[in-house]
């Protein structure tokens, strides 16, 4: 039963999306509220493409860090199933369309692009993690 509520779930989501989303030629944008049920699919790579500093300044949990200027060098640390869902965002929502578009370029068929990035995620309330250069010594 608990399958079946997931499934009915994640078809609501993506119905969700197509209906409410942007939809471009390559990826579609999502709202912080959608991407949060999204992110209940532990199937779904998330991806942070800001810098370092920004990332270890608070990122979203389970976040990959990629910066946009290393993704095209980086292809080899995404997933290799193209078919898999991949939420890209950013600090306001641009380098992360650069970002989708790159991925769209490789192959990539599920796209989703975090509209107003970060910023947006965290005036809604919603969690981030902090990461702290580790102290040498």
């Amino acid at each position: 039963m608990e399958i079946k509520k997931r499934i009915q779930s994640l078809f609501f989501v993506f119905g969700a999306l197509m209906g409410c989303g942007a939809k471009s030629d390559v990826y579609e944008t999502v709202t912080a509220t959608e991407a949060t049920k999204i992110l209940e699919d532990s199937g779904t790579f998330l991806l942070d493409v800001r810098t370092p500093g920004e990332y270890q300044s608070g990122h979203l949990a389970n976040a990959t860090l990629i910066p946009v200027q290393e993704l095209e060098q980086r292809l080899a640390d995404l997933p290799a199933d193209k078919e898999r869902t991949v939420l890209v965002y950013c600090r306001s929502g641009n380098r992360s369309v650069s970002a989708a578009k790159i991925l769209g370029r490789q192959g990539y068929k599920k796209i989703l692009n975090l509209k107003g990035g970060i910023l947006e995620w965290t005036r809604r309330g919603l969690p981030v993690e902090t990461t702290h250069p580790r102290n040498p010594g």
